[in-house]
């Protein structure tokens, strides 16, 4: 009788422990979301290969100024594609983190696609290439040693076992 208070009471501690492990602890702000989420768009230009919202330089000269004006136009009430374009027209394009999908921006997305269809178009004729050289360059294909060759190579290998041995 005693041993059931016990379990339940270790079943109670197990579900309080569970519960408080998958708790959500939120540590930052709506705005400072919103705010990583539009620099995620855009490219740092420090020199670094992140975008705004990665760069982890100390005191970086780009990103700083970047995230006040996304964080202004955010308190402005506008929303992510008004703010990125209203960046993209004060710092240029080259502040874009990918390029369009539409117009010389397409053959940007459209390339590595392109690049894949045609090696796989390739790989084939390549193999048999391949392969056909290596018929051709092999012992067994049609070019015979000649049994003088042959014997010499033989007396030279039994020579160098005695030898060894």
């Amino acid at each position: 009788m005693q041993r059931r208070p016990k379990i339940a009471a270790a079943l109670a501690v197990l579900l309080l422990a569970a519960g408080w492990l998958t708790a959500e602890v939120r540590t930052t702000s709506e705005l400072t979301m919103q705010m990583r989420e539009i620099g995620k768009e855009l490219k740092c230009q420090c020199g670094c290969a992140y975008t705004v919202a990665d760069c982890n330089m100390l005191y970086c000269h780009f990103r700083d100024p970047v995230n006040q004006d996304i964080e202004a136009g955010l308190k402005a009430g506008l929303d992510a594609p008004e703010i990125v374009s209203k960046l993209l027209a004060k710092y240029g394009e080259e502040l874009r983190s990918a390029p369009k999908a539409e117009g010389f921006g397409a053959v940007g997305w459209a390339m590595p696609f392109v690049a894949l269809a045609l090696g796989l178009l390739a790989a084939p004729f390549v193999v048999r290439r391949w392969r056909r050289n290596q018929v051709a360059a092999s012992p067994s294909g049609s070019a015979e040693i000649d049994p003088a060759t042959l014997d010499a190579l033989e007396k030279e290998i039994e020579r160098d076992l005695a030898k060894d041995s």
